[in-house]
């Protein structure tokens, strides 16, 4: 470590990052392919050697886009240092292809330690290959989200202090719940499947079915949802189905990058953004989760009669907690394009007669009269 900062180039090259991360009229991903591109300079050109170029850049990159970020919010709302690593993990690893960047530098190494020139002029072509590419694929942005400072004013247009969440209200939420996420109002602080707690609560679930079940049948039941689950919703969570809606600009073919996009980030804003709430607002805050589900419900689009429009669109009141129960079903079933008849309604019948609904009222919003 002492050699590292024995030279003033290392000092330089620090500052030039700084500098190249407080750009105000670049983006981001403009600001990150510039320090890649003077970062893999200075290693082809050996003006410092690679391997200090890594941990120095990374670094650099660290504490710029987590600490010094030119989104306010995203310094305000981010505040853990773990969800402050997820988020670069993801930034870098989906958004700025790292690895890429990562494989440049190593080639470049190589091109360094070869014997004979010809290696040299081919690692060091092959490091200028990658590099381009890796601009290219930053540039392009084939899969875009909109930053959090977007996010947090989407969430705060609804005004939750202004919110009247009601037990009517609460009513509507749970059939929603019951067809989307049976684990939603079981959970306190898991937004994803990927947590222990969400686990727990599924074990008890699942021993809860098998003492009513034989072996065979639960297992053979067990499969089928899961497999269903996946192949309509990806197995998400409603929050994990609301961060995508509020916050994917474009690159929904992108499955990889969009499903990580939901497991690091439903839990980064979502709890952080509970945190804000919980210190600077006194109103709602224990009944956080329903306000989730109040902007879910006008955010996310749904299919009834074979038409696609906004959840709360397909209802003349306002109050949520005055929405027709049995349209209230349907309209969640249709979050995943299914669509209620008379062949499958039985799959609905505990939800029917637990909240008492009307079967054929049911099947003539499901055809769209």
């Amino acid at each position: 470590m002492e050699t590292l900062f024995s030279n003033n180039i290392y000092i330089l090259y620090i500052l030039v990052g700084f500098s190249v991360f407080s750009l105000p009229s670049f983006q981001e991903y403009q600001r990150v392919i510039l320090f890649y591109v003077i970062s893999f300079i200075s290693g082809l050109l050996n003006i410092i050697p690679v391997r200090y170029i890594l941990l120095l850049s990374v670094s650099v990159m660290f504490f710029m886009t987590e600490y010094f970020s030119c989104d306010k919010s995203k310094r305000d709302i981010i505040l853990k240092v773990r969800y402050k690593l997820l988020d670069f993990l993801y930034s870098f690893a989906f958004l700025y292809h790292i690895t890429l960047y990562i494989l440049a530098l190593m080639l470049v190494f190589f091109s360094h330690i070869a014997d004979q020139r010809l290696a040299e002029i081919f690692w060091a072509l092959l490091a200028v290959g990658v590099m381009f590419w890796d601009i290219q694929i930053v540039s392009k942005r084939e899969f875009k989200v909109f930053d959090l400072h977007y996010l947090s004013k989407k969430l705060e247009g609804f005004e939750i202090n202004n919110l009247r969440l009601t037990p009517d209200m609460q009513t509507r939420f749970e059939i929603l719940a019951l067809i989307e996420d049976k684990t939603y109002f079981t959970r306190e602080n898991a937004y994803t499947p990927f947590t222990f707690e969400f686990l727990k609560i599924k074990l008890r679930q699942f021993t809860a079915a098998f003492r009513k079940k034989s072996l065979k049948d639960f297992c053979a039941d067990n499969l089928k949802y899961t497999l269903k689950s996946i192949s309509r919703r990806g197995y998400s969570t409603l929050e994990m189905q609301l961060i995508r809606t509020l916050a994917i600009d474009r690159g929904w073919n992108c499955v990889i990058r969009r499903k990580f996009y939901e497991i690091f980030y439903s839990p980064i804003f979502f709890s952080s953004y509970y945190d804000r709430f919980y210190t600077y607002y006194y109103r709602n805050t224990g009944k956080f989760r329903m306000f989730l589900l109040y902007v879910y419900c006008h955010t996310v689009h749904t299919w009834i009669g074979g038409k696609k429009r906004r959840f709360c669109d397909w209802f003349e009141e306002d109050d949520i907690g005055k929405w027709e129960l049995e349209k209230m079903l349907v309209a969640s079933v249709g979050l995943n394009s299914t669509r209620i008849t008379k062949d499958n309604i039985d799959r609905y019948a505990s939800i029917i007669e637990a909240y008492q609904l009307n079967r054929e009222r049911i099947l003539a919003i499901s055809k769209g009269q």
